[in-house]
């Protein structure tokens, strides 16, 4: 599940409502995210702000049962955790 399951032709009909693939989200540039993480990582996202992370690079997994509805809240908190997480390793 770390990779898209979907053709291109899929991808091209799925891409107006937003569809990066099916699969796990893949980290390929961190920078890019705009929290911390690790390319490589791989994660997913649910309701009420649910997340889950998987970093192979630091040897960490992350998962946060988390009760609040709406849309940008997932990514907010995923961000804010990273920060903790990962601020919070040591060399």
């Amino acid at each position: 599940m770390r990779r898209n399951h979907l053709t291109d032709q899929q991808l091209a009909t799925l891409s107006a409502l937003g569809a990066q693939g099916f699969g796990l989200g893949l980290i390929e540039d961190p920078a890019a995210v705009g929290y911390a993480s690790s390319e490589g990582t791989f994660y997913w996202g649910g309701a009420a702000a649910t997340t889950f992370w998987i970093d192979p690079v630091e040897e960490i997994v992350v998962v946060a049962m988390t009760q609040h509805m709406g849309v940008r809240a997932t990514g907010s908190i995923r961000g804010e955790l990273a920060a903790l997480v990962y601020g919070a390793l040591e060399d």
